[in-house]
């Protein structure tokens, strides 16, 4: 048997590590680790106790060198570092079926700025939407999707 945990600073992978600690079975740890709010007295709270205990998961899985860079340079000392990329079906992706410049209209010549993901803070979107005037002001053929 094993245990696996997804999401650091999150209450079930935070007791999923410690009930593995407990029943002493192995621990597979996804944290998809961000840095934001990491020097907040929380956030050095939440590293020393549950997110200590978190990263002496017996494997930690990040999807990218970056992720793993990031816990390493947070101080955490990991096990096993395994990376499993989110992976995307190409075959989906060969034949669009229309033409983003037409369904959109008069893009043409445009430059476009595209974000795809979850609106949430930790995504950096409001740092996007408080970029646009100044991306306007040296770039005003520029256009901007948010989805």
């Amino acid at each position: 048997d094993i245990i696996h945990g997804h999401c650091y600073m999150y209450y079930p992978m935070d007791a999923a590590s410690i009930v593995s600690r407990i029943k002493r079975v192995p621990f597979v740890f996804n944290p998809y680790f961000c840095s934001l709010g990491a020097s907040s007295f929380l956030g050095r709270f939440y590293a020393g106790t549950l997110g200590y205990l978190a990263m002496k998961a017996d494997v930690v899985v990040t999807i990218s060198k970056f992720e793993q860079k990031l816990i390493e340079k947070s101080g955490f000392s990991v096990k096993r570092f395994e990376m499993v990329c989110h992976g995307v079906e190409l075959d989906e992706f060969k034949r669009v079926d229309y033409n983003f410049y037409e369904r959109y209209g008069g893009l043409k010549g445009q430059n476009i700025v595209l974000f795809v993901g979850r609106l949430d803070k930790n995504k950096g979107v409001d740092i996007l939407i408080d970029a646009v005037p100044l991306i306007l002001q040296d770039i005003p053929e520029t256009v901007f999707f948010i989805y």
